[in-house]
């Protein structure tokens, strides 16, 4: 990438930067003029930053971009925290004796300039929802790249939901955030959704039914079993999905050994459908990391054993460990 801007203490005009990312899509080194910033990562938090051999440590809290500490190798015994606010972004770096380093303060969108505050006196990648702050003003989202600016990505949304497929939270920034710039965590935290429509081709606007529509309409064909075929096809049309908060507590109260799966990085654990009924438990439970799964053929195959469909039994179900994986 290359852009212009005037920076202070900086004679050149002209910027540069590169981006190097592994199979799994975490950027683990970056170029950006004369310098070079390399990641590790576990899983996908940042646990140690190396800019031009001066290193950071990082520890996160259990949930989604939460950083607390950052423990810079100059002052091992001096760590940072970090301090929040209700969506994640970060509004304070302070020492380990209370004195304020950083300060933000950022608009609806994010945005940091004037009359916006930034004031930094140490280094710190993080910054609004706790994304990575990145070169040309804007901020790293995994999948994306976010100018607050513009209050839009500046690349689509590769699975084009939406009519618009640079919107950043469906213009809804203020209860919402997109840690994977794939879509709003809001739409998968609430997402109980009733599939009722009159018409069976039109789905609630929510990711999770959306998903489960476009499989619909475009997918049963390849359920060869007849029956079983018609009978998720009445699921298309009033099946129900609920989302659970408590996990385990819904383990033990239902007794059933659980499965996980996720939609894209969005950790979801998943309950059977009830026997015999038209409603789904998903639980979500971000303290775990299982493999990736595509939510939509997840539905589809969890609603095939509620059509009377057997492990095994293939007939075009999709398979969880084939098909609906998402890696």
């Amino acid at each position: 990438m290359t852009w212009y801007e005037n920076i202070p203490g900086d004679p050149n005009l002209t910027h540069t930067a590169s981006y190097f990312y592994a199979n799994n899509g975490n950027r683990f080194r970056k170029t950006v003029d004369i310098d070079t910033i390399a990641y590790l990562y576990n899983n996908e938090d940042i646990i140690k930053e190396n800019i031009n051999s001066d290193i950071n440590d990082y520890i996160h809290s259990p949930g989604i971009d939460e950083p607390s500490i950052q423990i810079p190798y100059s002052s091992l015994l001096n760590p940072y925290y970090y301090y929040a606010d209700s969506l994640g972004s970060i509004r304070q770096l302070t020492s380990n004796t209370g004195s304020i380093l950083n300060q933000y303060r950022y608009g609806s969108w994010g945005e940091l300039f004037n009359p916006f505050i930034s004031q930094e006196n140490s280094h710190n990648p993080f910054s609004y929802n706790a994304r990575e702050s990145s070169e040309n003003h804007m901020l790293y989202y995994r999948a994306r790249y976010y100018a607050s600016s513009i209050k839009e990505f500046i690349s689509k949304d590769i699975y084009q939901r939406a009519m618009h497929v640079f919107h950043y939270v469906s213009n809804e920034p203020i209860m919402n955030i997109d840690p994977y710039g794939e879509f709003k965590m809001r739409d998968c935290e609430k997402c109980d959704v009733k599939l009722n429509a009159e018409d069976p081709n039109e789905f609630p606007e929510t990711t999770i039914a959306m998903d489960v529509g476009n499989y619909c309409k475009k997918h049963l064909n390849r359920i060869t079993d007849i029956s079983i075929r018609d009978c998720i096809k009445e699921r298309c049309k009033n099946g129900i999905i609920e989302c659970e908060d408590d996990c385990w507590t819904l383990y033990l109260m239902i007794g059933t050994s659980p499965g996980y799966t996720s939609t894209s990085r969005i950790r979801i654990h998943k309950w059977k459908w009830e026997h015999k009924t038209n409603t789904a438990h998903l639980c979500l439970n971000p303290m775990n990391r299982p493999p990736r799964r595509d939510i939509a053929c997840i539905v589809i195959h969890e609603w095939a054993h509620t059509c009377g469909w057997k492990e095994g039994q293939n007939k075009g179900v999709p398979d969880e460990d084939q098909e609906c994986r998402n890696d």
